[in-house]
């Protein structure tokens, strides 16, 4: 009797290479129209698991030396999309949710080489989250000229949505301040600058030396020829040029509809600020997509700013850090925090503000420096617009 030959391990590794593709194709898909196809969640991480089970049977036949690298190229594989493709609103929302302590670095600091490894992980993380969710909000906020108005529009709504070191004292933290809603002025114009990056052929944060020593970052697009310099800092969003002599020029400016006491004293400072911006530096250039941000970051290194730099002489508030939050209800309050943080931005704002009461009902007791500005800005979000 002749019986047929069984299968070569070489054919059996060609089906699953084929298989592992197949499946990654799919991923790829699934990633790119989840938003529109109505499927749930559940089969996004269904794709998942399909993508990396096969990959098992690759590495096994690797050498030792080489399957490491094998392994974290498998797990990285389907995330690739990420770098040129916005992760599916829905998912986006689910990892933040299940990273919020360490979105909102409300985790207790390390030290060492984990500390330089959290900080890694935490910067990757942030510009993901910042980049992926500004992709979307520029989807709804629909086509963008290049004209001042229509820039400053876009920067009094992402001002609305964000509170700067005056209106809730905080020192300088590692977090996405798309998700917590405060920063200092080079982290909300930051914000501007990936918002508007893919209308111009460049976009970038500047920070400018001013006479005092201090300095102010501003971000800057290149438009026709020449650059367009905005801030979405003050209660007063500027877009404004420099003429032949180095004067600013202000092309557009509009006061916002929440004000307060302190930031509104500082807007006209602010104005004669921007006399400085002839003399400063470039901060960050932002690229359309975190792959082209990346490559920036790897081939042109930048100085990035660790410590608190105010954006004006005086502004840094003085915060004496205090620990009186256990570790799990700090992420308890981060978790409720983003969630509401999501309904503002991507939901209904009205049922925001009602989440927002219920989480400052709850931690107003918390000093903890951690979670204070947090809970600060959430009384403010909380307020119904005038």
């Amino acid at each position: 009797m002749i019986s047929a030959a069984a299968p070569s391990s070489r054919d059996r590794s060609g089906r699953v290479q084929l298989l592992h593709g197949l499946f990654w194709i799919l991923w790829v898909l699934g990633w790119v129209t989840y938003d529109r196809s109505g499927f749930p969640e559940w089969v996004w991480w269904f794709l998942m698991a399909l993508v990396l089970i096969p990959a098992g049977d690759l590495l096994r036949r690797l050498p030792r030396r080489k399957a490491g690298p094998a392994a974290l190229l498998c797990l990285m594989a389907p995330l690739l999309p990420g770098f040129w493709v916005p992760m599916p609103l829905r998912l986006l929302r689910t990892a933040v949710v299940a990273t919020s302590a360490r979105t909102l670095d409300v985790e207790p600091a390390s030290s060492g080489f984990a500390a330089r490894l959290d900080g890694l992980v935490k910067t990757i993380w942030v510009n993901v989250v910042e980049y992926h969710g500004l992709a979307h909000l520029r989807r709804r906020a629909g086509p963008l000229s290049i004209s001042p108005p229509e820039m400053g529009e876009r920067l009094v709504q992402l001002r609305l949505a964000g509170l700067n070191q005056l209106d809730v004292p905080h020192t300088a933290r590692m977090w996405s301040t798309l998700i917590s809603g405060v920063g200092f002025c080079d982290q909300l114009n930051r914000l501007g600058a990936i918002l508007l990056a893919p209308q111009f052929s460049s976009a970038q944060t500047y920070c400018m030396n001013l006479p005092s020593g201090d300095g102010h970052t501003v971000g800057r697009v290149a438009a026709d020829g020449k650059w367009l310099y905005f801030d979405a800092w003050a209660d007063t969003p500027a877009v404004f040029t420099l003429g032949g002599d180095g004067t600013p020029q202000v092309l557009w400016s509009r006061r916002t509809v929440r004000t307060t006491r302190v930031s509104s004293e500082i807007d006209a400072i602010v104005v004669r600020l921007y006399e400085a911006t002839g003399s400063g530096w470039v901060l960050a250039t932002y690229p359309p997509t975190l792959a082209q941000f990346w490559m920036n970051r790897m081939t042109h290194p930048t100085r990035l700013r660790t410590a608190a730099e105010p954006g004006i002489a005086g502004a840094a508030p003085d915060v004496k850090p205090v620990a009186d939050c256990p570790t799990p209800v700090r992420r308890r309050i981060a978790r409720e925090f983003v969630e509401a943080r999501w309904e503002q931005l991507f939901g209904s704002e009205a049922e925001s503000r009602v989440r927002y009461r219920q989480l400052v009902s709850r931690a107003s007791v918390y000093r903890d420096e951690s979670v204070r500005p947090l809970i600060r800005a959430a009384e403010i979000f909380s307020e119904e617009p005038r």
